[in-house]
């Protein structure tokens, strides 16, 4: 399957194999972790990526807005791997081509340099904070547990979290011992967790736990995860 309905917070959310989350009632994206410029950072210290990689992102990114006709896109955080480079005149010119959408950048570890360039800038398209309180969600960039962990912004805890940041992955061992791993959805009692969005920008495996609910991205599909009880 292309998409995977869910309700979480008793709210309907659809699963993209894309890598993203839209809210329909809002006519909401969000997306993680795009981490613009990595690949071309890459390409710099001599790693063998095809520039045509980054392009991809875009398209991607420009699939998803003609199909789902946006309202609102909400980037949780990471958008900008390091400093601007083409990549990011190339994002802003897409987005721009989409003018009837709001832009929204929940601010991540990997913004700063991006949070600096555009503090200097006079164009307001791309909304930017460190939190965001849309309910029943809260958009926020990292996990609960990291934000306790590393005194950052915990947010309102009342609030289904919505974040990204550590690049969620699954790993499936079969009874023969050969394993596959993919990118996943991660959602616990209190929040979701998206993959990552960007290509090449790697993954952490997740810890679960009775209760949670997994969706791998493999193949350009969502894997409902049965997980063992």
């Amino acid at each position: 399957m292309i998409t995977h309905d869910l309700f979480v917070a008793d709210t309907l959310l659809t699963l993209d194999a894309r890598k993203v989350i839209f809210w329909r009632e809002t006519n909401s994206l969000f997306i993680a972790d795009l981490h613009l410029g990595k690949i071309a950072h890459f390409r710099k210290s001599g790693m063998a990526i095809p520039a045509a990689a980054a392009t991809l992102n875009l398209d991607i990114l420009e699939s998803l807005f003609i199909d789902y006709e946006p309202q609102n896109c909400y980037f949780l955080g990471d958008l900008f791997h390091s400093a601007t480079n083409n990549e990011w005149f190339e994002f802003q010119h897409l987005c721009l081509k989409y003018s009837h959408i709001d832009f929204y950048l929940i601010a991540g570890n990997h913004d700063l340099q991006l949070l600096k360039y555009l503090k200097n800038k006079e164009d307001n398209w791309l909304k930017k904070m460190n939190q965001l309180e849309l309910y029943p969600f809260l958009l926020i960039h990292e996990p609960e547990d990291l934000a306790v962990r590393y005194k950052q912004e915990k947010g309102n805890s009342d609030l289904y979290r919505l974040c990204g940041h550590i690049h969620p992955k699954i790993k499936l061992v079969g009874k023969g011992r050969q394993q596959l791993s993919m990118p996943c959805f991660y959602f616990s009692k209190n929040q979701g967790i998206l993959p990552s969005f960007g290509q090449f920008t790697g993954g952490c495996f997740i810890k679960v736990k009775e209760g949670d609910q997994i969706f791998g991205v493999l193949d350009d599909c969502i894997h409902p995860i049965l997980l063992p009880k």
